[in-house]
């Protein structure tokens, strides 16, 4: 599946001379869209800005870039339809939009639209390479499709003019030309999927805190069950029984999903410590605590589970800052509390950054994802990881 990446700001704080840059590939779960608008500073209903990266087809990327009001969860309910489409469904789909502009060129079109016509591709005929009326004319006159010219003599059709064939051809199709081909709506009836208010959902994407696709060691060859975390113990047994299993021992890791835990899991990661795992971060109260134990998780570059779920039970053993996300803005934070004017000529200048840097090493802070963290000196209690294999502040 093709992979689009979009950039997401918040309006107001894209002003900051600091502010950061936020990425986010899709198509996304829930939770990989919520942890995006989190690290974007987007708080409740804040507007933001968002804008295509890599992997989208250009013509896409300058739609939905134009389109003023579109949520990130609409942005990524089209980038799945995108992601799954051939190179001939593209093309028929940056068609279905042309007609649309052309259509009602006073309305610019919406997000609502456009997730629309990519659920009704089948209501379009797509020519490629017929890119003008001549190339059009000569494959009405050949395929007899237009019923003007239909049972003329050949002496007739030798004498007509290809391009004029072409033009009554398109008038009569309504359709138009692309930069690749020739497009026109067929008999079939579009079907509004999406109202503009309930997003139809994403088919087969995991739901969980961590999402695992599971295999039989002895089935490697398989496609495998998505298994979402947390599990009940009737869950855990569907799985086991779609697997043909009796045992998670004999299950393998052949892919993982979690925004949570963003670390990739592979092989015989124990199932039923990722279970707890992720039972403990679904029950953090809110999202400024698992930013947190996202921030631990960084400074302490932890992908080790074990570590993982004593960090879920020790996160008094680190100070959080979640308004702080770059030396920079530490740097003139420090200043503002000072009491100096940091938008004064006298700091056009100054090395915010390495300032920022200096001073965050003095303290011991660390930069994440998830603003500024520190390891304090409250006692770290292991249970599940060794004391003596445990990284303690990064080191």
């Amino acid at each position: 599946m093709r992979e689009l990446e979009v950039y997401i700001a918040n309006k107001e704080l894209v002003k900051n001379r600091f502010y950061g840059i936020t990425t986010l590939i899709l198509p996304a779960t829930q939770d990989a869209i919520s942890d995006a608008l989190y690290r974007a500073e987007v708080k409740n209903n804040e507007a933001y800005n968002i804008e295509c990266c890599s992997g989208w087809p250009e013509s896409l990327e300058q739609i939905i870039d134009n389109i003023d009001d579109k949520s990130l969860e609409e942005v990524n309910l089209f980038a799945y339809q995108v992601a799954q489409m051939d190179k001939s469904e593209i093309q028929t789909l940056e068609g279905a939009i042309q007609l649309r502009e052309e259509e009602n060129t006073d309305v610019p079109i919406t997000i609502k639209e456009v997730i629309n016509l990519a659920y009704n591709l089948d209501c379009y005929e797509y020519h490629p390479y017929v890119k003008n009326d001549f190339t059009l004319g000569s494959m009405a006159l050949k395929n007899n499709m237009l019923d003007t010219i239909s049972g003329l003599s050949e002496d007739a059709l030798e004498l007509l003019d290809l391009e004029k064939v072409g033009q009554e051809m398109r008038r009569c199709d309504m359709g138009t030309f692309t930069k690749d081909g020739y497009i026109l709506p067929n008999r079939k009836a579009h079907q509004e999927l999406y109202d503009g208010i309930h997003l139809p959902e994403i088919p087969d994407m995991p739901k969980g805190v961590i999402s695992v696709l599971l295999v039989s060691a002895d089935k490697e060859q398989e496609d495998g069950v998505w298994f979402e975390l947390p599990a009940s113990k009737n869950n855990m047994k569907n799985v086991l029984k779609q697997l043909g299993e009796n045992s998670f021992d004999n299950c393998l890791i052949k892919e993982s999903i979690s925004s949570a835990f963003p670390y990739e899991l592979a092989g015989d990661e124990d199932i039923q410590k990722l279970n707890t795992l992720a039972q403990k971060i679904k029950e953090f109260p809110d999202q400024k605590m698992l930013a947190k134990f996202k921030a631990a998780l960084e400074l302490e570059l932890c992908s080790d589970i074990d570590f993982a779920l004593d960090l879920t039970e020790n996160l008094d053993c680190y100070d959080y800052d979640s308004e702080i996300r770059s030396p920079a803005e530490y740097a003139e934070y420090l200043f503002k509390e000072a009491g100096f004017d940091t938008n004064d000529y006298a700091f056009s200048m100054f090395d915010f950054k390495g300032y920022g840097e200096r001073a965050m090493e003095k303290v011991g802070y660390i930069q994440t994802n998830y603003g500024v963290i520190s390891r304090n000196e409250t006692a770290f209690i292991p249970n599940y990881s060794k004391t003596q294999g445990m990284q303690m502040g990064g080191m």
